[in-house]
C-alpha cells in the first residue's frame, strides 16, 4: 500500500480506513488473548470429562473447538471490518459536510466580496468555531484591504494637490518671465510646497516601516523633564503670537528607557497641536508624573492639554487613524497632513506605552501618553 498516496486520499476515506483497521487490532488481540484462556479452560474440562483418553486426545479436542471458534471470528470480523468502515465513512461523510459547505463559500471569496461572511454552521462544534475563526479572520482582511485602499486614496490627494499647484505657478511664472529669472515671492511658495511633499513622503515611508515591522528604535536613558522642557522651549515660538501661556508642572526625578529622537517627534507634534488647534490667549499644559497605576511601575504618564474648539464627540479614536482631520472639509487652514496623530501612536505603541486623547474636561482636550 502506497502509504504517499494515502494522503491524497478525502479525510472521510482515511479516517474510516484508520478506525477500521484500529478496531480489527482490537479485536485481533481479544481473539487472540481470549483463544488461549479458552483453550486452558478446555482442557482443564475436557480433564474432569474424559477420565480415560490420553493427553494428546485432551488436547486435541481443546484444540478443535478453538479452531471452530478461529473459524467464526475469521467469517465475523471482515463482516465487521466492512460494516464498521461503511459506518464510519458515512458518518464522517454527514459531519463533514459543512466543512464542504465552508471550503466552497471560501473558495467564492475574493478581493471584491471581502465583506461576505461565511454562514453560521449547525455541525459539531470544531466546525461553528473553525467558522468564526475564519470570520474574525476575514473581517481583519477586510478592514487591512478597505483601510489600504483608503490610505492609498488619501495619499493620493494629499500629493496631489501641492503637485498641482506647483505645477500652475511653474507654468505662470514661465508664461511671465519672458525667459527672466523666476520671481524671488514664487520660488519661496514653490520650496514651501516642495517641503510639503518632503514632509508628507517622510511621514509615508514612516508608516510604511510601522506596517512592514521595520521600525528601529534607539533606546537610551532620557531625563523626561529636560526632554519636555525643550520641546516647550521650541514651541514657545509658535506660541507667542498668538498670545498662547504654555504652562509645566514636570516631576524632574523621572528617567525611562526610550528613543529621544522618536520620543521628542511625538512630544513636539502634541504640543504643536495642542497651539495649533487653540484660540488666541488660549492655554497649553504639560504635566509630568511617575506612572504608578501603569504595568511599569517604573514608567511615566505626560499629559498635554489645552483649550480650544476641542474634539467633537465620538471623534476620540478616530483622530488617529490615518489622514483624518477634526475638520471633516479637510481644511489646510491649519497645515498638517493627517499623519501625525497616528504616527505618535505608532510611535508610543513600538515603545509598549499608550496615547489616548480624553475629553471629559469641558473647554479642554487632554493627550495621554503613557509610558
Amino acid at each position: 500500500m502506497n502509504l504517499r498516496g494515502m494522503r491524497q486520499w478525502p479525510l472521510r476515506w482515511r479516517l474510516s480506513l484508520f478506525i477500521a483497521l484500529l478496531t480489527l487490532l482490537v479485536l485481533a488481540v481479544f481473539c487472540s488473548v481470549t483463544g488461549v484462556m479458552l483453550y486452558y479452560e478446555q482442557i482443564d474440562v475436557l480433564e474432569d470429562v474424559m477420565t480415560n483418553a490420553t493427553e494428546e486426545e485432551i488436547e486435541d479436542e481443546a484444540w478443535d473447538v478453538l479452531e471452530d471458534l478461529f473459524s467464526a471470528f475469521a467469517w465475523a470480523l471482515p463482516v465487521a471490518m466492512l460494516l464498521l468502515g461503511a459506518g464510519s465513512w458515512w458518518m464522517l461523510r454527514r459531519e463533514l459536510r459543512s466543512l464542504q459547505g465552508i471550503i466552497a463559500a471560501t473558495g467564492r471569496i475574493d478581493s471584491r466580496s471581502l465583506g461576505v461572511r461565511l454562514p453560521a454552521p449547525s455541525g459539531p462544534r470544531e466546525i461553528i468555531r473553525l467558522t468564526s475563526v475564519l470570520n474574525d479572520m476575514l473581517a481583519r482582511i477586510d478592514g487591512a484591504f478597505r483601510q489600504t485602499i483608503r490610505f492609498t486614496a488619501d495619499a493620493s490627494h494629499e500629493l496631489r494637490t501641492p503637485l498641482t499647484i506647483i505645477r500652475g505657478e511653474l507654468e505662470t511664472a514661465l508664461r511671465r518671465s519672458n525667459g527672466n529669472v523666476i520671481p524671488a515671492a514664487t520660488a519661496a511658495g514653490l520650496l514651501e510646497h516642495v517641503q510639503r511633499l518632503s514632509a508628507i513622503t517622510e511621514q509615508l515611508l514612516l508608516l510604511t516601516q510601522v506596517d512592514a515591522g521595520r521600525l528601529t528604535l534607539a533606546k537610551t536613558g532620557i531625563d523626561l523633564a529636560r526632554l519636555v522642557e525643550d520641546v516647550l522651549e521650541d514651541a514657545s515660538i509658535l506660541a507667542e503670537p498668538h498670545g498662547i501661556t504654555l504652562e509645566t508642572d514636570l516631576d524632574p526625578h523621572i528617567s525611562i528607557e526610550a528613543d529621544p529622537a522618536a520620543l521628542r517627534r511625538v512630544l513636539l507634534n502634541l504640543v504643536d497641536n495642542a497651539i495649533k488647534y487653540n484660540h488666541s490667549g488660549g492655554r497649553v499644559t504639560c504635566t509630568l508624573r511617575p506612572g504608578h497605576d501603569t504595568p511599569d511601575r517604573n514608567g511615566a504618564i505626560i499629559e498635554i492639554a489645552n483649550t480650544g474648539a476641542g474634539i467633537h464627540p465620538g471623534m476620540e479614536e478616530k483622530i488617529f487613524d490615518r489622514f483624518v482631520r477634526i475638520d471633516e472639509s479637510r481644511s489646510r487652514d491649519t497645515g498638517g497632513s493627517g499623519l501625525g496623530l497616528s504616527i505618535c501612536r505608532e510611535i508610543i505603541t513600538a515603545h509598549g506605552g499608550r496615547l489616548h486623547c480624553i475629553t471629559d474636561r469641558p473647554g479642554w482636550t487632554l493627550m495621554r501618553l503613557v509610558l
